[in-house]
């Protein structure tokens, strides 16, 4: 009878180291080309600045670093290309997301409403 509150005591210590497992880290576009986050551009300012929403696609944390650069992003429809003043790094949950705001630069401009990258 001494093995099952050993078993169960391993099984609640192997939880938890899983759950403690850190979160990968990518660079914003090697994540977006790997389809670990999935992307919402949302015009702003008729084209002077654009909110990016990133959403975790994967199944674990991941933390994303988004540098100071350039960024350009060829969809479909439009190419997009922002500009990142500064290196920001922050880390998303399994389902977390979040919002961030920025210039847009080139000759193309999403200026008005939203499209999402799958």
């Amino acid at each position: 009878m001494r093995t099952v509150p050993i078993v169960i005591s391993f099984l609640i210590i192997a939880c938890q180291q899983k759950a403690a497992q850190p979160a990968d880290k990518m660079e914003l576009m090697k994540a977006y080309e790997a389809n670990k986050v999935v992307l919402v551009f949302t015009g702003k300012d008729n084209g002077g600045s654009i909110d990016l929403t990133i959403k975790n696609n994967s199944k674990q944390p991941l933390t994303i670093v988004v540098p100071k650069d350039t960024m350009r992003f060829d969809l479909t429809a439009i190419v997009i290309s922002i500009v990142s003043s500064e290196k920001t790094e922050f880390t998303l949950s399994n389902d977390g997301e979040r919002t961030l705001t920025f210039p847009q630069s080139g000759e193309t401009r999403f200026r008005s409403g939203s499209i999402t990258t799958m």
